[in-house]
């Protein structure tokens, strides 16, 4: 690697990162900083059985967020700049019952799963935080609804302020909760709900003329929905499931305290994440435009100028983790969490893999092989089950870290064999 091959990518980066997109940059910053505070706050503040429920409740939002992106905000993106005037209000209406559709769907099955708990089918303490998401679920999606709508408009800068909005209050909240030693992984929940719900419903009455209904609309556009986003879906969902299946089976192979060790080790490697988001967020419209007005060559051209720039910061954080892991963890969550290191490394490591596997998975998405990242992730997703039910009883949490470790380094493995193959298919 040549520096003037690095200097080239550290132009693009700044490059890119001018008027609207920094704003999304900043956005995205943000977003990240109140969900890593309100960690904090909660990791501190309550017991490891209380930081892992709260954890446990996290991946059931992951997923929704997931499906969500799949059927809806990710096509919204795509479809609604193409749409002109009164076209632009009713897919915008036609997305908000979905988003509606959704939450009900959401609520059934977190019923269900408040249900199972009280049967005995799953852990019993698990109940209270059910229940809370069961009421503030709606909110904390639909959060997530209006930042990717306020994206698609172009508008970041009212993104900034309705995110500002939610951090204030949700930080707020907790620290008054935690002061009065009120804050659990339930309570926690009922602040997120409100905070959310308060900006997002705000946003949306004041917005209420950007939307229109017509009832064939919502239909045929749930159709296109599908049609754009049925690959996309599977992949979130078998990924998820698999991924942040881990918790669930740290919970019931060892306990909820070692869940929230595990999440108090990621949460440390998580510092990374702004900055890998706000690069994905350029890199993602910069990869299908390359390809779009200069082909494979300008494609290959912005891929690997996304290695170089994500890869220096992080093989920089890494061994910043590998020297001082346990000594960030403790004094990110308290010294409860101490002795996780080893843990926290192998967690950066993870991190640095799935980092460097994203700019081909945007490549392939560039290129309209959407379709292909389903057979990508299938694999590795089986072998992070798979072999992680047999870590996770041996190693505990480490066997957890390990095993998505795995995993990952599959689907890095898959995606650049299946980009390089239709790098060269095409280009011939």
């Amino acid at each position: 690697m040549t520096s003037g091959t690095t200097q080239t990518a550290i132009n693009w980066v700044f490059s890119r990162t001018k008027s609207n997109k920094i704003f999304a940059i900043a956005d995205q910053a943000l977003s990240s900083l109140a969900q890593f505070t309100s960690g904090i706050i909660i990791g501190r503040t309550c017991s490891k059985e209380e930081f892992g429920l709260f954890t446990l409740g996290l991946t059931i939002i992951l997923l929704l967020t997931g499906i969500q992106s799949a059927l809806i905000t990710s096509p919204y993106t795509c479809y609604f700049p193409r749409l002109k005037g009164p076209a632009q209000r009713t897919y915008s209406g036609s997305s908000l019952v979905h988003q509606f559709a959704l939450s009900l769907i959401a609520m059934l099955l977190i019923s269900i799963m408040g249900f199972l708990s009280f049967l005995g089918v799953m852990a019993t303490d698990i109940a209270p935080v059910i229940w809370a998401l069961f009421l503030t679920l709606t909110f904390i999606i639909f959060h997530q609804f209006v930042r990717f709508l306020l994206f698609a408009h172009m508008k970041f800068s009212t993104a900034i302020f309705v995110d500002a909005a939610v951090l204030i209050i949700e930080v707020a909240g907790l620290l008054l909760l935690a002061s009065y030693r009120l804050l659990s992984a339930k309570s926690a929940y009922w602040i997120i709900g409100t905070a959310t719900g308060i900006a997002g419903i705000t946003w949306v009455v004041l917005n209420r003329r950007e939307f229109s209904f017509k009832k064939s609309n919502i239909i045929s556009d749930l159709r296109l929905n599908i049609s754009f986003g049925k690959w996309i879906l599977g992949s979130v969902v078998i990924y998820y499931l698999c991924t942040q299946g881990y918790y669930w089976l740290l919970s019931e192979m060892k306990s909820i305290a070692e869940t929230g060790a595990f999440a108090a080790c990621q949460g440390a490697v998580n510092i990374a994440n702004p900055f890998l988001l706000g690069i994905y967020n350029v890199l993602r419209p910069e990869a299908s435009e390359s390809f779009t007005s200069g082909g494979i060559s300008a494609l290959k051209k912005v891929i690997k100028k996304a290695l170089i720039v994500i890869s220096i910061p992080m093989i920089l954080f890494f061994f910043i983790i590998l020297i001082k892991g346990n000594e960030i963890v403790v004094l990110i969550y308290g010294a409860k969490y101490r002795g996780m290191g080893i843990v926290a490394t192998v967690l950066a490591i993870n991190m640095f893999v799935m980092a460097i596997s994203s700019p081909f998975d945007y490549g392939i998405w560039a290129m309209e092989k959407t379709d292909r990242n389903f057979f990508i992730i299938l694999p590795g997703s089986i072998i992070v089950l798979l072999f992680g039910v047999g870590l996770i009883d041996r190693f505990g949490i480490l066997g957890a870290a390990l095993g998505l470790l795995g995993g990952n380094m599959i689907i890095l493995f898959l995606r650049f064999i299946i980009f390089s193959k239709y790098c060269t298919s095409l280009k011939q």
